[in-house]
């Protein structure tokens, strides 16, 4: 039992001062980066003003954002073609990055924290503005929200206000932070309690619900961080950088179909048998879950892919089927913003 207890403590401790960091670094952090950094890149009304050497620095920033975007998209290369997935999700992880720059409230979009925006400068300087192509898939990703949201969006006799729909999506994206972090803190635990006892194929606790609780987590959290970006303002304000987004969510999910390959080598029908019981990410409705798998289905001609070009053929197609199908309400949204 001491033992036990013992192995316990570690994996415990570990996983919540994990969860804390993130708490800090969703809330904290981000403004004390942002006062920083305003020092060196400034809010800028207009640029022949400025002076030269903060010129020169928001030059160099714009040529550092472009390495990480490259090195971004040669990471999750590799990450599906060499299935080295820690860099894959390296990868898309700094692409996602960006995100953070929504809490910086400058004039200049450039300016503070909003200099991590130069990541994305390539496809906004490619096909239009940050509010244009970056919102792409937006009108599907707030309908989860709008949905949980529902009961708390009633009021005056079932008239929704506007500040209604704000708190009722303020209070739904706190709740969905907090699943988030939950299910990080005890999949953390779970993974590094068993791996500590080298057990092999972990099946226990949270891994009987969910192949991959971790990557679920990750998942919610970013979906709550992209949300966070439009909380403060109303649905006339501009959506928030949803592409990042579909892009992060596909891409891990095609990590954790490469990394399931790699244990299908490793423990073969040990964990083919796991895979039949166990969920992927969340217990779903058999029609739902019939739904899902139309797509590769069709695709591939079977529920799963089983080779790494197989996994980039599902995700692309989902990934392009669910941006056309927003397109139309997301134009519709920005036409509204502006």
């Amino acid at each position: 039992m001491d033992s036990s207890f013992s192995k316990l403590v570690f994996p415990v401790l570990f996983s919540v001062l994990f969860t804390m960091a993130l708490l800090y670094a969703n809330f904290i952090l981000p403004g004390i980066i942002h006062n920083a950094l305003m020092k060196f890149f400034p809010d800028i009304y207009q640029w022949y003003t400025v002076p030269e050497d903060v010129r020169l620095l928001y030059q160099f920033a714009m040529i550092i954002g472009l390495l990480a975007f490259i090195l971004s998209i040669v990471f999750i290369i590799l990450g599906f073609m060499a299935r080295w997935t820690k860099f894959g999700l390296i990868g898309v992880l700094t692409l996602y990055l960006p995100v953070f720059s929504g809490f910086a409230s400058t004039m200049f979009l450039f300016a503070g924290l909003g200099v991590l925006r130069y990541i994305w400068y390539p496809i906004t300087r490619i096909f239009g503005g940050y509010a244009g192509v970056l919102s792409i898939g937006y009108s599907l990703l707030i309908l989860p929200l709008l949905i949980v949201s529902f009961p708390f969006l009633v009021s005056d006799l079932l008239q929704i206000t506007v500040q209604a729909t704000i708190t009722a999506l303020g209070v739904m994206v706190f709740v969905i932070i907090f699943i988030g972090f939950i299910i990080l803190t005890v999949s953390v635990a779970t993974w590094l309690y068993y791996r500590l006892s080298s057990a092999g194929i972990i099946k226990q606790g949270i891994y009987r619900y969910s192949r991959h609780p971790q990557y679920l987590g990750l998942l919610l959290w970013c979906y709550s961080l992209l949300h966070l970006y439009s909380i403060p303002g109303s649905f006339a304000h501009t959506p928030p950088p949803a592409l990042p987004y579909l892009i992060l969510l596909f891409t891990i999910i095609g990590i954790a179909l490469v990394e399931e390959q790699r244990l299908i080598e490793r423990y073969g029908d040990e964990y083919t048998n796991y895979r039949k019981q166990t969920p992927f990410l969340i217990p779903l409705p058999k029609v739902v879950k019939n739904f899902i798998l139309w797509i590769p289905r069709r695709v591939i001609g079977k529920d799963l892919p089983e080779t790494r070009i197989e996994v980039i053929k599902v995700i692309t197609v989902y990934l392009l089927i669910l941006a056309l199908l927003s397109m139309p309400f997301d134009l519709l949204m920005l036409g509204h913003a502006q």
